[in-house]
């Protein structure tokens, strides 16, 4: 599973809420931090290059490439898929 994250380098609780589950349930991911890694303005065209969605906010979330959203539709998403852990791996219960 690829997991990515655009977050910003400034303090961002939501960013970091995210960051904690996604270490909780031991996911691995990629972060794209604005401020580090790309300015504000080349976060903002990548995700509407990737998505086709305009954003003004951070953190924004991709699964396997598949926009997610931010921190409340990402912490949806993992109520919704079932997360179990078993050991180092996860579990997915997906409806597709």
């Amino acid at each position: 599973m690829k997991v990515e994250i655009y977050s910003r380098a400034q303090h961002c609780p939501h960013c970091v809420r995210a960051k904690e589950i996604m270490k909780n349930l031991n996911m691995d991911f990629k972060e794209h931090m604005a401020g580090r890694d790309l300015t504000v303005d080349e976060l903002k065209k990548e995700v509407l290059r990737r998505s086709g969605v305009n954003v003004d906010t951070v953190p924004v979330i991709f699964i396997d490439d598949k926009l997610i959203g931010g921190r409340d539709d990402f912490e949806n998403w993992v109520d919704q898929n079932e997360i179990l852990l078993s050991g180092d791996d996860l579990i997915f219960d997906m409806d597709l």
